[in-house]
């Protein structure tokens, strides 16, 4: 009888402990979307509560079928008074099927209720882990054919109809629009009798607008066909199109004197734009060696994603080496964590102050 009161006892105990210990440290996974399709983007957050502690470390998030990017992270009270990390993360499933999410686990570092002399904390400090909840998330094919999803208008315009031999016509053509779509590169312009090279792209991310615009020069008259794109609207759930227009571009003799007047206007032209390459370059060196502003890790502790990282990075360029391998990663990797990433910069920094490769009149 004493022995089962024993086994109760130890079971309660162990259960009150579990209990508390789920109260003051707990790791939650949440999406904005169950179900969702191929390329199409989703929204994780992942937070974890906790109580105070030694130290910490979250998982890292990796799941096979899945691109992952960290969109930012920050930190927190909740209403509980407990201390709060969350860091959001995009998804964009690569195949379809059922997929489980979460079950990740936070290691901790905690120190007991023994603990009392600073030289013997190693000693008292105690390791567990905690387990985060997990969800289903049902990823569905595409229609066949179909590889965009989203919402998009294509655009285009001519700056003119009417033109001569040799004179060229510009293009421009744009598309406006949300989802897996982040270019025009998809679209290839192809046009009989008619050479057609790309001179400007330009992106607005935050509008989601892409443009390219080419120009276009012929010996005889032709047509810019109509570009499509297909794709499938999730909210609708059905496959749409958007064109562009399509141009008969008329093409006209030049007169030797129209000949003359361009081959005058055309050095005119160059000599105007070898003046404003080279002024462009002078200031740009002057911008280049000013001295740097102030204050940069201000500026790094401010940023919170890991775009508006690399735009506080870039103007440090060929400054040092080791920056400059971050920099690229930066530019090239949209896949890397922000939080290492971001500790990484501050620590490059604070050794270039130190080294005085860069100056600040404010001490850190």
């Amino acid at each position: 009888m004493g022995y089962k009161m024993i086994k109760i006892f130890f079971l309660l105990f162990t259960l009150m402990a579990v209990n508390a210990l789920a109260n003051d440290y707990f790791l939650n996974v949440q999406v904005d979307k169950k179900s969702v399709f191929i390329g199409e983007k989703c929204h994780l957050k992942l937070l974890f509560h906790y109580a105070d502690l030694e130290d910490y470390e979250l998982p890292e998030m990796k799941m096979k079928d899945f691109d992952i990017q960290e969109l930012n992270s920050s930190d927190y009270k909740d209403a509980k008074g407990l201390f709060v990390e969350e860091v959001n993360y995009a998804l964009i499933a690569r195949s379809s099927g059922t997929f489980e999410l979460g079950n990740l686990n936070a290691n901790i570092e905690k120190l007991t209720k023994a603990y009392k002399h600073f030289n013997n904390r190693s000693k008292y400090t105690k390791k567990f882990s905690v387990k985060s909840n997990s969800l289903i998330l049902e990823v569905k094919k595409l229609p066949q054919d179909i590889t965009a999803i989203g919402n998009y208008r294509i655009t285009s315009e001519v700056n003119t109809t009417q033109t001569e031999v040799g004179k060229p016509i510009l293009f421009t053509l744009t598309l406006q629009g949300v989802g897996n779509i982040k270019n025009l590169d998809f679209l290839i312009l192809h046009i009989k009798h008619a050479t057609s090279y790309l001179i400007m792209s330009s992106k607005n991310s935050t509008k989601h607008i892409y443009t390219k615009t080419f120009k276009i020069v012929a010996n005889e008259s032709y047509k810019i066909p109509s570009l499509e794109l297909r794709y499938f609207d999730t909210e609708l759930g059905i496959v749409k199109s958007s064109k562009s227009m399509q141009y008969s571009i008329y093409i006209g003799e030049k007169t030797d004197k129209q000949v003359h007047k361009s081959y005058f206007k055309n050095i005119l032209y160059l000599s105007i734009i070898f003046f404003m390459t080279s002024l462009l370059y002078f200031i740009s060196k002057k911008i280049i060696f000013k001295k740097e502003p102030l204050y940069l890790l201000e500026q790094l502790k401010k940023v919170n994603n890991q775009d508006k990282l690399y735009k506080v990075l870039v103007p440090y360029l060929t400054k040092d080496k080791e920056l400059d391998t971050l920099i690229y990663a930066l530019e090239s990797d949209n896949k890397m964590s922000f939080r290492k990433s971001k500790k990484r910069a501050k620590s490059l920094v604070k050794m270039m102050y130190k080294s005085d490769i860069i100056t600040a009149n404010k001490e850190l």
